[in-house]
């Protein structure tokens, strides 16, 4: 089993503590944890992202496994078997290591805009948008 502390550097860290980057600094520049706790290996160890794969979107080293499509999985609470079925590749450690680089390291940028809606694609929405009025 991969540990945290060899993956996570203080940025990522925090993200899985659910503490501030400030507390984190610290605890590290005072030297309150070991050292052998802070490591300054980080997430993306696990992950890269080449324009020759997947057109530079971040994958976990080795596969074609996008991480924020994965981290999406489980931001919406979908049971780690049905990630494992999908990404047969991956283990639990790489799916919750996904989940901590994406929102570790959030993507940037306006979504690619589409070319429309596919072939039998519905918008659906919760309420009506008023429309404003050109002014003549």
């Amino acid at each position: 089993m991969v540990s945290v502390t060899d993956i996570l550097k203080p940025s990522e860290a925090v993200v899985f503590a659910r503490v501030t980057l400030r507390d984190a600094n610290r605890v590290i520049d005072e030297h309150i944890l070991p050292k052998s706790f802070v490591s300054t290996d980080d997430a993306r160890e696990i992950v890269v992202s080449d324009p020759d794969v997947l057109g530079g979107a971040p994958v976990m080293r080795g596969m074609r496994v996008p991480v924020y499509d994965v981290a999406a999985s489980v931001a919406a609470a979908l049971p780690i078997d049905r990630i494992l079925a999908a990404y047969p590749s991956l283990d639990g450690d790489k799916i919750e290591l996904a989940a901590i680089y994406a929102e570790a390291n959030p993507a940037r940028g306006h979504p690619r805009a589409s070319e429309g809606l596919s072939k039998g694609a519905v918008i659906v929405a919760d309420r009506a948008v008023p429309h404003r009025r050109k002014a003549v």
